[in-house]
């Protein structure tokens, strides 16, 4: 160090004293900055799963029957439905934050104008025919719904993983009977992401007509309590999928 950067008795003078200890300051801060970075990137979260609900997400009364599909392929499980009757969109939101909260909904859909010919055709019935999802009481709560100015809607994600994970039409299509005949067979109408029937490649609209070479009986119901027994086994499905027979292995949860 020269001369001229020292005072009179050989050290630092005021001003580069007040500098050094800034910059020891600032690095002492990303110092301990880095630490706690590493610390929370290394810590699990306590809770797994989908957080709570924050604000209701706003939705055209038309997309209603679209959206009904892409929750349920998401793992959602209806809650509740509700006609609200306030003025605006924030007053309906306001009060539906606060009754989502109270019984656990993890997101809340507000339609505007939904339309009585759009709910009817959302609510033809599906049924999801293993626990802890149940249609019958989101067909209830779809039948006993009035349209109005703002329909909610509450949706929840329980963390149960499903054994098979599967939405099948209560009843074959008029259609899908046509086009195979008297055969015993149930339809795919959705397939939960993540779940065991989409690792093994069952898709929508599937008909499920043999379960390990035995031939499925015609009621969903019936053929999911036959499942029962083979929970934490592979399975494999004969499924018709554009006129062809494909067999689509999967692993059952326990």
């Amino acid at each position: 160090m020269t001369r001229d950067a020292k005072g009179s008795e050989g050290t630092l003078d005021p001003t580069r004293r007040s500098a050094r200890r800034r910059r020891g300051a600032l690095r002492a801060l990303c110092l301990m900055l880095a630490l706690v970075l590493l610390g929370c990137a290394g810590r699990q979260p306590v809770k797994q799963g989908v957080s709570r609900v924050n604000k209701p997400i706003m939705r055209r009364g038309s997309a209603l029957e679209k959206d009904i599909t892409n929750f349920l392929r998401a793992g959602y499980l209806l809650l509740e439905a509700e006609a609200r009757f306030e003025e605006t969109f924030k007053d309906a939101a306001g009060e539906a934050t606060k009754e989502g909260r109270g019984f656990g909904a993890h997101m809340i859909v507000v339609y505007e104008n939904l339309l009585p010919e759009v709910l009817a055709a959302a609510a033809a019935p599906v049924f999801m025919a293993e626990p802890p999802f149940s249609s019958e009481r989101f067909d209830q709560e779809l039948r006993e719904l009035t349209p109005s100015q703002f329909t909610i809607f509450y949706w929840s994600r329980p963390d149960t993983p499903l054994p098979l994970g599967l939405y099948f039409h209560p009843t074959l299509p008029i259609e899908t009977r046509e086009q195979i005949g008297d055969i015993p067979a149930v339809q795919v109408r959705a397939v939960i992401r993540g779940s065991p029937a989409s690792m093994g490649y069952v898709l929508n609209d599937d008909v499920v007509t043999h379960v390990d070479g035995a031939p499925v009986p015609g009621d969903p119901k019936a053929l999911i309590a036959s499942l029962v027994p083979k929970r934490g086994n592979r399975v494999t499905f004969t499924v018709l999928r554009d006129g062809d027979s494909q067999d689509k292995v999967v692993a059952l949860y326990p």
